[in-house]
């Protein structure tokens, strides 16, 4: 029997358009300063990637027929084998087009140490890396599975639990994450049941049975030409857009002499919705190249191939997002418990990146150019840390992102503010005054973060604020290296003056408001620490505004200083006898005779009314 004609396709567009315009994306991250180097990237892969199934399909179609694996095009005229599983043809492209993927996103493990000219292990994003593979494999398994059941036309009854196996992988990964098991039952019944209830091993079944739903949903519409295929283009489509939402991507509009800029998006779980964009984007791609030869009248079949492989491919892609936000309810709760807390990603590989490729910079100047991109990508692996510890917070804010992003900034400032971060660790690199901090070696990234997040200098200056007022360590002439001494509050001293001379215009940031809370967040003891006063004389110096204000607040710290230490045991005996006299229960009468009768607005109430004399203190 005759095989049924392949659908035409001009390679000339292929090879004069699309893949010079592949190679232009994967070019643009190299030569220019772009937001999303790893989406560039990702694009152009897709962008192969749909050429190659485009091509692929009918060069392979003959191939397939004399295999065996054909099928006839049921109500239609034309009694022609078609080729059979060919959705094997886009998930071989789709897979090896996430393998070549992996340097990308994960170039970090490939970087030399500036210093040491070794790669340093320390870089190395090694758990999303884990994350990244055990989706490939579980994609892996479920096109082999997908194989098989085109094969040996397996029946229904062995075929729903198939994709639990090819689950696995992504179950270990998320159990290893430690990630959130909890779901919240609809308002009515938690009087009953509670605000939440944790499922436990039963979220993992859950989970498990995610993957046979999104598989099983593709295939359980197969039969008519293009159906399948349209599914996962309609879907990765959504799931692209949902993505790209919730990254923030930069804008500056310009109206005559008006200019604002800001970002478009939530700047929310970036490496989140980054990871639902590796799998996504070279899916749709394929489905593209695939739905060209399966659309009516259909040239090529997918088989269940395509339908486990794409279906799995959309149980990956919300796992990054079911580990954070999926949570089977009909109630939102404010609160959920944080029993499991997820641990922060250590901020120490980021700082010594930085520091690293700073000082190298800073040291030669000639090097700037070259080692801007280097730097570029050290500054937004903070960006990530941020968007990866806002998640983590979930458990505390529910859905409420500015909190969560606030939390994140000062979980960051908290870890810039300690030894290795803004201070040095060596005593002898700490300076010996506030004029002697050097602030250009982190200045790159607290400009980069202030930028990026409006809410960061306000908690940067708090951050440093109370780090200031955080009691010594040990005395001076005992500090070692990596202890709070007076170098490191020396240290931070000067980096409060220099936000508060770069942020001036910012309420938070003003020298008053910084004066105020230095007074109001006081120790218990009463008095300011030495280099507190020395951060507050300075302000006073530089900002003569302030000088009444600074001697207004001290005078009233000296007045109560000197109250508290003028108190004896016979003070108590005092106050004793003075509530004594205001309890005692003086005529109405007695009261209006010592009072001026010049005062006006006073009247006196008679025995008649239900007011009573009541002396203050009683």
């Amino acid at each position: 029997m005759a095989i049924v004609r392949a659908r035409k396709v001009s390679t000339a567009p292929l090879l004069s358009v699309i893949i010079p315009l592949a190679l232009s994306l994967a070019w643009q991250p190299l030569v220019h300063d772009v937001k999303f180097p790893q989406i560039y990237a990702s694009l152009a892969i897709s962008l192969i990637a749909f050429v190659a199934t485009l091509l692929l399909i009918p060069w392979l179609g003959p191939t397939f027929v004399k295999a065996g694996l054909k099928g006839r095009d049921l109500l239609k005229k034309s009694m022609d084998d078609v080729p059979e599983c060919m959705g094997l043809v886009a998930a071989l492209v789709y897979i090896c087009a996430l393998v070549c993927f992996i340097p990308v996103p994960f170039r970090a493990a490939f970087v030399r140490d500036p210093l040491t000219s070794q790669v340093n292990p320390e870089y190395a994003p090694h758990r999303q890396l884990a994350v990244y593979l055990a989706a490939l494999l579980s994609l892996l398994i479920a096109a082999i599975l997908g194989l098989l059941d085109d094969l040996f036309d397996i029946r229904w009854r062995h075929k729903l639990p198939i994709p639990l196996i090819a689950s696995v992988p992504l179950l270990l990964v998320y159990y290893a994450e430690q990630g959130n098991t909890h779901v919240v039952p609809p308002k009515p019944l938690q009087q009953l049941l509670g605000t939440y209830i944790d499922l436990g091993p039963l979220y993992y079944a859950y989970m498990a049975l995610l993957s046979t739903f999104t598989t099983n949903s593709i295939n359980i519409l197969a039969g008519i030409n293009g159906v399948e295929v349209a599914q996962t283009i309609v879907i990765s489509f959504s799931v692209i857009l949902n993505d790209l939402l919730f990254l923030p991507w930069p804008f500056t509009l310009r109206l005559g002499h008006f200019e604002t800029s800001g970002f478009l998006g939530a700047a929310l779980a970036q490496e989140r919705h980054l990871f639902s964009l590796y799998f996504m984007m070279p899916l749709l791609a394929v489905s593209l190249g695939f739905a060209y030869h399966n659309k009516y009248p259909a040239r090529a079949f997918p088989g269940d191939t395509l339908c486990y492989f794409s279906g799995m491919a959309f149980a990956v892609a919300l796992s990054w997002i079911e580990q954070r936000y999926f949570v089977p309810t009909l109630a939102k709760v404010q609160t959920l418990p944080n029993t499991a807390p997820d641990p922060l990603p250590s901020l120490d590989p980021l700082l010594k990146q930085y520091k690293a490729k700073l000082k190298l910079v800073l040291k030669d100047s000639s090097l700037r150019k070259s080692m801007a991109l280097q730097i570029t990508s050290a500054m937004r692996a903070f960006d990530g840390w941020i968007s990866e510890a806002a998640t983590t917070a979930w458990n505390t804010w529910d859905y409420d992102e500015e909190e969560r992003i606030s939390w994140a900034l000062e979980k960051l400032c908290t870890g810039l503010t300690q030894g290795g971060g803004l201070v040095p660790i060596a005593k002898r690199k700490q300076p010996n005054s506030i004029q002697e901090v050097d602030t250009s070696l982190w200045q790159p990234l607290i400009q980069h973060l202030s930028s990026s997040y409006p809410d960061f200098i306000p908690v940067f200056a708090d951050s440093l604020v109370m780090a200031i007022l955080d009691p010594l360590d040990v005395t001076p002439s005992t500090q070692e290296d990596g202890q709070k001494g007076i170098g490191y509050y020396t240290c931070l001293s000067g980096w409060l003056l220099w936000v508060v001379a770069q942020w001036s215009d910012t309420p938070s940031c003003e020298p008053e408001s910084i004066i105020t809370q230095f007074f109001r967040d006081i120790p218990k003891d009463g008095a300011l620490p030495d280099h507190v006063i020395a951060v507050v004389d300075e302000l006073g110096r530089q900002y003569p505004r302030v000088q009444p204000m600074v001697e207004s607040l001290s005078s009233i710290l000296t007045t109560a200083e000197n109250a508290s230490a003028q108190w004896t045991t016979d003070s108590l005996w005092t106050m004793e006898a003075r509530l004594e006299t205001l309890e005692i229960k003086v005529p109405v009468s007695t009261i209006v005779a010592a009072t001026s009768p010049s005062l006006s607005g006073w009247r006196l109430l008679g025995e008649n009314t239900n007011w009573n004399p009541c002396p203050i203190g009683s």
